[in-house]
């Protein structure tokens, strides 16, 4: 088995081990593309927001904040 097919195979094995270690830290963990949509949210984040990550997925960063956070935030994502 070429070594490329085999590091194939071996991904879902890699990222079940990474999504369990990051769903375990105490610390809230977003991933966010390049144009601010949320594309992953650890189980610290979702308590911290009493939502389901399927909620999550999708939204524009800027969404979990009101007010003036949310403009401080867009401010900043424009950068």
């Amino acid at each position: 088995m070429d070594s490329m097919k085999k590091k194939e195979e071996e991904l879902p094995t890699v990222k079940k081990y990474v999504d369990i270690f990051l769903d375990e830290i105490s610390e809230g963990i977003l991933e966010v593309t390049p144009q601010g949509n949320i594309v992953y949210a650890n189980a610290r984040v979702l308590s911290f927001v009493h939502s389901p990550e399927k909620s999550l997925l999708g939204l524009h960063f800027s969404e979990l904040f009101t007010g003036n956070d949310r403009s401080n935030v867009l401010k900043y994502l424009k950068r």
